[in-house]
């Protein structure tokens, strides 16, 4: 039951191309708002610079996001979901702190059919193809989310103080905010925050909310 959840989740997120419209050619993903245009008012920015691009979308309880154009991202669950798909209301169910990675250009529309908001981190990607050749993650005391991705993501399981062998982004749960931690700065987290790894040696640029 739980791979059917977590299937359909991914489904969902990812975008289905078999819907009749999509076959028909009734509309295509580049003729869509992007996310910004679809859920401005529920976007926080975190974090933007040469590197990195990070947002969180809060989806209060009952909301709609509407079908948008998308591209290449990491998704950060931060809370429980629990929705419905507008095409064919489906259900779909998904865990905090599941991670995935994207690369479809549709996203279809779902329902936060919770009684509280939905939140989670997006991190947009335009290079899809660099090689990581580290892994601060590979350390005791944290937890890899997801591996088989452009970027790293892994959860610290308790205070610690994190010293980077590169430049990584920090995500504190407790504060909601995200910040640089520069090659061998040492810097105090919390159980429960997240480090986002950057492939090194590469020309990853900041994406956008398209």
């Amino acid at each position: 039951m739980q791979r059917i959840k977590l299937f359909v989740w991914v489904f969902l997120l990812a975008g289905c191309t078999q819907l009749t419209g999509m076959q028909t050619g009734q509309f295509s993903d580049q003729s869509l708002d992007n996310i910004e245009q679809v859920a401005g008012q529920y976007i926080i920015d975190l974090h933007q610079d040469d590197d990195w691009y990070l947002f969180r979308i809060d989806l209060p309880a009952q909301a709609i996001l509407a079908d948008h154009k998308t591209g290449p991202r990491l998704i950060v669950l931060l809370t429980d979901l629990s929705g419905q798909r507008i095409a064919d209301e489906l259900p779909v169910t998904a865990q905090s702190k599941q991670v995935f990675y994207l690369e479809n250009t549709l996203s279809k529309g779902f329902k936060n059919t919770a009684n509280t908001f939905a939140s989670y981190l997006v991190m947009p990607i335009l290079n899809v193809n660099s090689v990581r050749e580290f892994n601060n993650c590979n350390m005791p005391n944290y937890n890899l989310l997801i591996e088989n991705s452009p970027i790293m993501v892994c959860e610290s399981q308790q205070d610690t103080v994190f010293e980077s062998t590169e430049k990584v982004l920090w995500y504190s749960h407790k504060l909601s905010q995200a910040k640089i931690i520069p090659v061998h700065q040492q810097q105090s987290i919390a159980a429960g925050d997240l480090i986002f790894e950057l492939p090194v040696n590469t020309t990853d640029k900041v994406g956008n909310k398209e």
